[in-house]
């Protein structure tokens, strides 16, 4: 990229002089005994490099000119100079386009509302619809806030002993992994959204994936989720922290995707039950009714948890605990499965992040796709059943070796 700037820059310098002014200047010697037409190329060293009419160059000392002439001379010099400044400036802005980490009308993301906690003893249909506004507001720790105090002592608890089972390699690997990924995206956007294969997704889908990535970006920092700040800090501060960095994001991934809002956080329909129980169902997007059995929940302290009694509710959070505390400390990982795929992400990193222009980075494209589809399929246990209906990843298509064309179904 800098080596075809700087050639671009080099002919831009050559040529510039045609940019000031194409009509040649008379140049009058010290002694007013000669004199002729020619163009001032540039002064260097107190000489003036003339082109004459007849394309020959003639190197003159400003010393052998007349005033009027030096003064000429230094004006279309601060000219030529301005010039070449201006064609520096538009040429890095081509360069800088071309490189495109964001887009120029890219908006910064805004700060969320404010967050406000929901009151205590509200009726329960109140009280979802105030949680649902903090969550959309981007405020996801209002889950673990609206939890009675017994319940959020006990869900502490529970994280003191699960940051212990952890495998801190494992848990790094993936976190470097999804940090250099979600950075890829947002760095490089533009070469994401130009490669065929993501080229049809529409604004809102390439909005949604971009704002995913940037909180996927926050969320894997050192300071929200290194594994040794999450052991120093109780459940509280973590989920604190984790509201600091990312509501802003989240709050604008909701207001830019409404379907994705709705799906995570549908509206409810609360239904009366007996002893005081309330059964919610969700109302899907689209659907317009309620769906489902729905959900059982109870009054516990002043707020609202899924059991049919109080001692239902806490009898899962200990079942928790209890199945947790059999899992040796620094001992849960991966599944094999999911480690194969963030290895051969963190292999495929390296050429996606060396790419120089869009072709060479839908080349890396194409090739971590037929490195990642077939081990994402067994994660998944996904089994392609029909040709016509799945694409291979293996088939030959993408660029050429040249890179100036690309095959999306190889040689067929």
């Amino acid at each position: 990229m800098w080596r075809f700037l700087i050639a671009i820059l080099l002919v831009g310098v050559i040529e510039v002089s045609s940019i000031v002014d194409v009509r040649s200047e008379e140049w009058t010697s010290l002694r007013g005994t000669s004199s002729v037409d020619a163009k001032l190329i540039g002064v260097w060293n107190n000489r003036a490099l003339l082109r004459l009419n007849s394309g020959k160059q003639i190197s003159v000392s400003l010393d052998d000119l007349r005033a009027d002439s030096r003064i000429q001379a230094q004006d279309l010099q601060l000219a030529l100079e301005a010039n070449i400044r201006q064609r520096v400036a538009d040429l890095s802005a081509i360069a800088e386009e071309a490189a495109a980490p964001l887009p120029a009308d890219w908006v910064p993301v805004a700060s969320a509302p404010e967050y406000v906690l929901p009151p205590s003893g509200a009726p329960l249909s109140d009280s979802l619809e105030q949680v649902r506004a903090a969550a959309l507001a981007g405020h996801l720790r209002v889950y673990f806030d609206t939890l009675p105090p017994s319940h959020q002592t006990k869900w502490s608890q529970l994280y003191s002993i699960a940051i212990r089972k952890i495998d801190p390699t494992s848990w790094e690997s993936a976190r470097s992994v999804a940090r250099d990924w979600s950075n890829l995206v947002v760095s490089r956007q533009r070469w994401w959204f130009s490669h065929p294969r993501f080229s049809a997704l529409e604004s809102e889908q390439a909005a949604t994936m971009i704002r995913l990535a940037q909180w996927v970006h926050e969320v894997t920092s050192d300071e929200v989720t290194s594994l040794a700040n999450l052991q120093s800090r109780s459940l509280e501060e973590v989920l604190a922290t984790l509201d600091e960095a990312t509501a802003a994001l989240l709050h604008q991934l909701f207001q830019t995707s409404p379907m994705l809002a709705s799906l995570l956080f549908p509206d409810a329909q609360v239904e009366s039950g007996p002893n005081g129980r309330m059964t919610v169902r969700s109302v899907l997007p689209f659907v317009g009714t309620p769906v489902g059995q729905g959900m059982v929940m109870t009054e516990v302290e002043g707020r609202w948890v899924e059991g049919a009694n109080a001692e239902d509710a806490a009898k899962v959070l200990d079942t928790y605990g209890q199945t947790l505390e059999k899992i040796p400390d620094r001992s849960f990982g991966m599944p094999a499965a999911l480690a194969a795929v963030v290895q051969a992400m963190a292999t495929v990193t390296p050429s996606l992040e060396a790419a120089r222009s869009p072709a060479e980075f839908h080349q890396a494209i194409d090739a971590a796709i037929v490195e990642l589809a077939p081990l994402i399929n067994t994660w998944a246990g996904f089994r392609p059943a029909n040709r016509q209906y799945n694409y291979d990843y293996d088939d030959g298509s993408g660029y050429d070796d040249a890179m100036d064309e690309y095959d999306s179904r190889g040689d067929q």
